[in-house]
């Protein structure tokens, strides 16, 4: 007999709904996916998967499938990004240089974007049209998961305690089914069916870019390209302006040209071979017209419905944060599922949801509206009536990769955002009064301070931290005292009188994990996001040591808000401003650009 009840029902089977699926699936969750497409996308999407996302990915088995796919970037391939005329004919103007992962890994070069002191884990260039069916593989080996492609979401109706989810086959609409559960997600994309049933707005800027898309394939384009290998070429000519993309350093390629959608589409091919610099064999395999934008739900919740990834937040890709923060969505949303499913969840704990991924959205949102901020302006610049002089001095490169490197650094190297985010209003993390240090979405520095991710460090046996963490709450002590000890107990205790809150404890007195972590007990949620830390139990008034443990618990779990007391005594500190730095290296290169523009009219001229 077929089975119409679940626990949760997911709507829309892209990269967030199929990695929130093997989430709930490896909590034993039961769920249900529907999507209406007949298969995974073959449209060239997402490139990136990030160096948060490859952590998360690592706890339900797919970060070493995502690294070892051969569809990929190949691990000996360099991530350079090149800023030029045409690549195949015209000269350079800037470069941003970044070893291969193969290089990494074997200790050969290295980059703050990509070092082992930050993450045991390196990002993943895999297109999406080769990252979907890996989700999909992976989300299917799960008996209590059921993937339902080729079914479109038509309805959905909510009681008091479940909801009931109506969708068709997309085959024969004669062919419904009604299937229920407790939560419905809907991670159906930008255009999502489940925002619009239930009454969902978005806020923000529509379209605050806009381009024309070629997906083509060419065999003979690498070895065209004169300036090396590079995973992005920046393209700036009199007539195009816009950036080709290396879908898997072999033959696949995206071309985007930025467009203000006033005129009628070029002819692809014109473009192409405009861009290119020259003519060869190539064939286009898809044309198209799309937009960024900059959006966020007015509400990522209804009763018992959430949305998550795109559904829930849209960005521009300059910066590739669009599916790693849907990616960050389902991590967060599976775990507080599970507690609420299995009885040792709060009702804060889902509205802890909204509170701390809207934070995150915002962030992302900001570091996005200044990437495609400095893009506009480098479009607006008439670098191609510079193609002689960058011809004459090559060497002007140099001085144009620092100047870049200054203006763009913000979109590629974006690790302090991806891993320095700290949530500071989420009502299910205990601060400790700690000040965190300065950060940008550029500079990430290790830190334990609540609302943070847990820092990154090799043990001495040469595994990496993250490794000993189990799926539920992790308390890390770097100290085994007696005090300590009786703590422990206390935590362990109370976790099991909530409802056998699942919770490991870790003894590792190691320097760099005491230097990091700073304090003797470290509570770390599922989500690696650090929920509580302290050198002791925190005292409250009229409250045994115990009975405060309890608290902790319940505050992180949702059964309760942070004590008035904890608030005052422990207030969250705001990082201090970081003094801008650069700007006499910044004066020397325009006044070296202004000498050579100068040198050039007068005597070349």
């Amino acid at each position: 007999m077929e089975e119409k009840a679940f626990d949760v029902i997911i709507i829309g089977g892209g990269p967030v709904g199929l990695v929130l699926a093997s989430c709930l699936g490896s909590r034993g969750v039961r769920c249900a996916l529907f999507d209406q497409r007949e298969t995974t996308t073959a449209q060239p999407k997402c490139m990136v998967t990030n160096t948060r996302s490859m952590e998360l990915l690592r706890t339900i088995g797919l970060a070493d499938t995502l690294r070892n796919c051969k569809d990929g970037t190949p691990p000996d391939y360099p991530f350079n990004i090149c800023w030029g005329f045409e690549p195949a004919t015209g000269p350079l103007i800037a470069k941003m240089t970044y070893p291969s992962l193969k290089d990494v890994m074997e200790g050969r070069a290295g980059h703050k974007k990509f070092s082992s002191k930050i993450s045991a884990e390196l990002p993943v260039r895999l297109c999406q049209i080769f990252l979907e069916p890996l989700f999909r593989e992976h989300a299917e080996t799960y008996e209590n998961v059921k993937i339902m492609f080729g079914w479109r979401v038509e309805n959905i109706r909510q009681t008091e305690d479940r909801v009931e989810v109506t969708a068709v086959n997309i085959k024969d609409e004669s062919d419904s089914v009604s299937y229920t559960a407790r939560y419905a997600i809907g991670c159906d994309g930008a255009t999502s069916v489940t925002r619009k049933l239930v009454g969902i707005n978005r806020e923000g800027q529509y379209k605050v870019d806009s381009y024309i898309g070629i997906f083509f394939e060419s065999t003979e384009l690498a070895r065209l390209k004169k300036h090396g290998k590079a995973v992005l070429n920046f393209i700036f000519t009199e007539k195009f302006k816009g950036g080709l993309v290396s879908l898997d350093a072999r033959k696949l390629y995206t071309l985007h040209m930025g467009t203000d959608l006033t005129n009628d589409k070029p002819d692809p091919d014109t473009i192409i071979r405009t861009m290119i610099g020259t003519d060869f064999d190539y064939k286009i395999l898809d044309y198209n017209v799309w937009s960024g934008h900059l959006l966020i739900v007015d509400k990522f919740r209804v009763d018992n419905v959430f949305v998550a990834g795109d559904a829930a937040h849209l960005v521009n890709p300059l910066g590739a944060f669009g599916m790693n923060s849907g990616l960050g969505d389902a991590f967060d949303l599976a775990w507080k599922l599970e507690a609420i499913l299995k009885g040792w969840g709060g009702k804060l704990l889902l509205d802890s949801y909204e509170t701390e991924r809207r934070e995150f959205a915002e962030a992302v949102q900001a570091a996005v509206r200044r990437n495609v901020k400095n893009m506009k302006q480098l479009r607006r610049m008439p670098l191609h009536r510079f193609r002689s002089l960058f011809m004459v001095f090559p060497w002007l490169s140099s001085i144009g990769s620092s100047l870049i490197r200054m203006k763009k650094k913000h979109q590629f190297e974006s690790q302090g955002l991806q891993l320095g985010f700290r949530y500071t209003k989420s009502p299910i993390i205990i601060p400790d009064g700690s000040t965190p240090p300065t950060m940008t979405v550029t500079n990430y520095i290790p830190n334990a301070c609540p609302g943070s991710r847990t820092p990154h460090c090799f043990l001495e046996d040469g595994s990496p931290i993250y490794s000993h963490l189990e799926n539920g709450f992790n308390l890390l002590c770097t100290s085994n005292g007696s005090r300590v000890q009786e703590d422990v107990a206390a935590f362990v205790s109370a976790a099991r009188a909530l409802g056998n809150i699942p919770m490991s404890t870790h003894v590792l007195v190691e320097p760099e994990v005491k230097r990091l972590y700073e304090k003797n007990m470290t509570l770390i949620r599922p989500d690696h996001h650090i929920a509580w830390r302290g050198d002791a139990i925190p005292e409250l008034t009229n409250h045994s040591k115990s009975e405060a443990a309890a608290v902790v618990m319940k505050v992180v779990t949702g059964h309760m808000t942070c004590p008035d007391e904890w608030l005052s005594r422990y207030a969250f500190q705001k990082e201090k401003e970081r003094p801008r730095k650069g700007r006499r290296a910044l004066f020397f290169n325009v006044i070296l650009v202004v000498a050579a523009v100068l040198l050039y009219r007068f005597f070349w001229i």
